[in-house]
């Protein structure tokens, strides 16, 4: 595979930052990648989500033969797509998933959907939902359920993302933060594991948001030092200007989380 879209790294002076929004807290911890078992049989994984799963597809797949984990990848995330909309679907979404199910028989399902729903594309039975309304996030919930049940009907296990918080004054900032909390919920009561990108990415009380020449950028304030390059002493862009995507920095991150939760299915 060969589609991840990469932001630039960028090194920020420190006197040259106008702080637009800053928290603090202590290092997040990384969490490990286990070791499988001897003998553990090699398991397939589906990716099923919109535009940041499609960013991180590369790396999880690198760091998971890098890490000798058993998993085969089969990747259906693809810029755009939403639970309520036919954007980038041929079929609606939930048909879509079935029919992966049905093809690939996987036995992981990594789920990433972090709000996107295009009004003129609505899938049928959804259309004329207003975005970030009440109704909005009970279809969207709805769905989601749905398609937990179907997943586990299907003999594979669900690894809900928890997608990160995003920039302020991005038009979906707030369908993204309050997702973060339905996904929290909702996932452990629909038998799905969990694979927390706002921790991945630093949760919202541990990113400084600044202005730059090129744009609103983002830095972590408490990361813990074990991703940071050997003699590093600069915090990175985790995500690009557009305030919705994720840097090189925050794919490493996204992939190191993903590829551990993946692994602690093994154990």
């Amino acid at each position: 595979m060969s589609r991840t879209r990469r932001g630039a790294r960028v090194l920020v002076p420190a006197l040259a930052l106008l702080m637009v929004a800053a928290g603090c807290g202590i290092a997040r911890p990384i969490p490990p990648v286990y070791e499988p078992p001897a003998g553990t049989e090699t398991s397939t994984v589906l990716l099923f989500g919109d535009s940041l799963l499609d960013q991180s597809d590369d790396e999880i797949i690198s760091q998971s033969a890098a890490f000798g984990l058993p998993f085969e990848f089969v990747d259906e995330a693809i810029g755009g797509r939403g639970l309520l909309s036919m954007w980038n679907f041929t079929d609606p979404p939930r048909e879509s998933l079935q029919g992966y199910l049905a093809e690939y028989e996987p036995d992981y399902v990594v789920f990433e959907f972090a709000g996107n729903y295009q009004q003129v594309l609505a899938a049928p039975g959804y259309e004329n939902i207003v975005h970030g309304s009440d109704e909005f996030y009970a279809a969207w919930l709805e769905m989601y359920e749905w398609m937990m049940a179907d997943i586990v009907a299907a003999g594979a296990v669900p690894i809900t993302v928890i997608p990160p918080p995003m920039g302020p004054g991005s038009h979906e900032e707030e369908v993204r933060n309050a997702l973060v909390d339905l996904y929290a919920e909702a996932a452990p009561a629909n038998g799905s594991e969990v694979v927390d990108w706002s921790e991945a990415l630093s949760a919202r009380d541990c990113i400084v948001w600044i202005q730059t020449r090129n744009g609103l950028q983002s830095i972590p304030i408490c990361y813990a030092d074990e991703l940071r390059y050997e003699g590093d002493i600069v915090n990175y862009t985790v995500r690009t200007t557009d305030r919705l995507h994720l840097a090189e920095h925050g794919i490493v991150r996204a992939a190191r989380w993903t590829v551990a939760g993946l692994s602690a299915q093994l154990t």
